[in-house]
């Protein structure tokens, strides 16, 4: 599986690259916060939700602290054949510790 860490994240997104981000936290998580332009697929959803996953750029997928992303990249390139998947290493958590230390922490 391939991973990013926060600060390479934040560059790419700095840069305006051609990324997808994927939240598959819980709705009262996502209420909390989130990532700038993320699309919120819960991970139950996952599953159905296929088709709204990217496959021409990097997706980089996250949770709170990168373990139900895991899951989700790991169903997804099994059974979705996908190659463009990055879980985000820490999850939201890192992100918040790392990159963003306004937002707020749970």
């Amino acid at each position: 599986m391939k991973r990013i860490d926060p600060l390479t994240l934040h560059d790419w997104l700095e840069k305006n690259e051609d990324v997808q981000l994927i939240d598959v936290r819980e709705q009262d998580e996502w209420d909390i916060c989130r990532l700038p332009d993320a699309d919120w697929i819960p991970m139950h959803k996952i599953p159905k939700a296929a088709a709204q996953i990217k496959t021409g750029c990097p997706v980089v997928v996250y949770c709170h602290h990168g373990i139900r992303s895991a899951h989700c990249i790991m169903y997804l390139e099994e059974n979705g054949g996908f190659d463009n998947l990055y879980n985000l290493d820490g999850g939201i958590d890192a992100w918040a510790r790392a990159v963003d230390k306004e937002m707020p922490l749970y």
